[in-house]
């Protein structure tokens, strides 16, 4: 039981965990980021949830997260298991994938999505206009199947080169201007993984 929910390159989580139908933790970090900006989160059994968290931190490109998974993979659980487990992420550019509990991850687009068990209520709320942090806290106050603090991360900016702060006569460094933002990126991913003890 919890809910995860992403919009405008946003991911939000509730921090509840339950043992059986009682909660028992209720400030549980719930979304990770990869190496390279990718933020994700996952609902379902613990012990999948933890090992797609450890993945997921150390994946590096899309191409690592968005293949289909084998059936002995650990993150793939067959169908006579009564476990669950269900993955989301937003990739750098925006683009969100869910993955189901078979492995097979698909891509959502880049609209408002959610997971868990108040997803209905979840995507309700995001599609009346409410952001995806408002979302999972609409659902931490009027569901029993979300609780605890609500955690909230954002994809890094990458900001865009502007021809209009070229002064007249002189060549774009477009080059070093995409250098530039992809390491301010990559240097805030960094100081979040180590605030969060990933590095």
């Amino acid at each position: 039981m919890t809910i995860i929910c992403v919009k405008d390159g946003a991911i939000a989580a509730d921090g509840a965990c339950w043992y059986g139908g009682v909660k028992v933790e209720l400030s549980k970090l719930k979304i990770v980021r990869s190496h390279d900006g990718a933020l994700g989160g996952s609902v379902g059994d613990a012990s999948y949830t933890e090992f797609f968290r450890l993945w997921f931190a150390g994946t590096s490109a899309r191409e690592e997260r968005g293949h289909y998974r084998p059936k002995d993979d650990p993150l793939v659980i067959g169908g006579d298991e009564k476990r669950e487990f269900r993955a989301m992420w937003i990739e750098p550019d925006g683009d969100v994938i869910v993955m189901e509990q078979d492995g097979r991850p698909y891509l959502v687009g880049r609209e408002s999505h959610a997971i868990g068990a108040a997803q209905e209520m979840a995507m309700g709320a995001m599609y009346a206009g409410a952001s995806a942090e408002q979302a999972v806290r609409i659902c931490v106050e009027r569901s029993d199947a979300a609780g605890g603090e609500v955690f909230v991360e954002r994809l890094a900016p990458v900001e865009e080169p502007s021809v209009e702060c070229q002064p007249a006569g002189e060549t774009v460094a477009w080059d070093q201007t995409e250098r530039d933002a992809r390491a301010a990126a990559q240097k805030a991913n960094e100081e979040w993984r180590e605030r969060m003890g990933l590095a």
